[in-house]
């Protein structure tokens, strides 16, 4: 497993590198707009540096086991993947994107999840929307390539990750090498091409532990409370105070922190939040079961910091 890891990690920093080098070649680049954290033009389709090992690796396991969730991992992986890259290179609507991210969110959980068609409905619809606000939520160096980092390494902590065991190891030491480039200063992002990603396999992986009866749906979420909660309690906000929810935007409370401390201080805050308090809270889930009761908990923190810093506001509104 050592060799896999060390491997996953230095082909992450690799390819991440020859991104880098492709998108300055070729001006793939990031333009600062009102969602951005960045000044400058930044080289973007940076998430090929974790998106070809993980792929690569999954794409093999699936072909030596037959698993038709592994299956379906690796082709619905590649297809956000794919469609990620053509948004970075050519900007497709929205209109374009969301379809294929339900259908592909659609076909992952027909596959994965044993339920009825309104559980099967709602585990798709959540499964998209983990895509879309994984993209969101990937506006400041390192935030997003650490989260799926956290996760994985959390499910690996708890012993989750059963026959996906390496899988979980290979998206974790990948990003590794992934964030050796994106963390601040960063000199890459992921771009579409590695957020979307991400979300997909990340999302898809809660179901299959959730599924399986490796880590619960619940312990999956309480890992992961700072990018869903962050994301969810915006985009509520944006609603009720009419603003133009399609409009690009900086108001998440990860963007407020960064512009207060910095990219750096942020996603290392990211950290700390995970390792003190949100690992203990899944940890406790699996000893104790009290329900929804720690994943409120989980929350309150973040909860608490989107109250204090308006989260979902403008910066003008926020002062009012």
């Amino acid at each position: 497993m050592l060799t896999l890891v060390g491997a996953a990690f230095v082909a992450g920093l690799v390819c991440t590198g020859a991104a880098l080098l492709l998108a300055r070649r070729f001006g793939v680049m990031a333009i600062p707009n009102a969602r951005s954290a960045h000044s400058v033009p930044v080289a973007s389709i940076g998430g090929l540096g974790f998106v070809i090992p993980t792929l690569a690796w999954l794409t093999w396991s699936a072909a030596m086991e037959g698993d038709p969730f592994a299956l379906v991992l690796a082709g619905g992986a590649a297809t956000l993947a794919l469609v990620g890259l053509l948004d970075d290179l050519f900007d497709l609507s929205a209109g374009l994107r969301l379809p294929i991210h339900l259908v592909v969110a659609a076909a992952t959980v027909a596959v994965a999840v044993d339920g009825t068609p309104i559980v099967l409905a709602i585990c798709a619809i959540g499964l998209a929307w983990f895509v879309n606000l994984y993209n969101f939520m990937d506006g400041i160096d390192g935030i997003a390539g650490s989260q799926a980092a956290i996760f994985c390494l959390g499910a690996l902590y708890f012993g989750a990750g059963g026959s996906f065991d390496a899988t979980f190891w290979v998206v974790a030491a990948s990003c590794a090498g992934f964030l050796c480039l994106n963390w601040a200063p960063a000199r890459v992002i992921m771009g579409d091409t590695g957020s979307g990603f991400l979300g997909f396999t990340i999302g898809a992986l809660a179901v299959y532990l959730w599924q399986t009866g490796a880590l619960p749906l619940l312990a999956s979420l309480i890992l992961l409370a700072a990018f869903w909660f962050d994301a969810t309690y915006t985009l509520a906000v944006r609603l009720v105070t009419r603003q133009r929810v399609a409009e690009a935007h900086s108001n998440h409370l990860y963007q407020k922190l960064a512009r207060r401390w910095g990219h750096g201080r942020t996603t290392a805050l990211l950290w700390g939040y995970a390792m003190v308090w949100l690992a203990p809270l899944a940890a406790l889930y699996g000893r104790l079961d009290l329900g929804v009761l720690w994943l409120v908990l989980a929350c309150v923190p973040v909860l608490a910091a989107c109250v204090v810093f308006r989260a979902g506001l403008p910066d003008d509104m926020a002062h009012v």
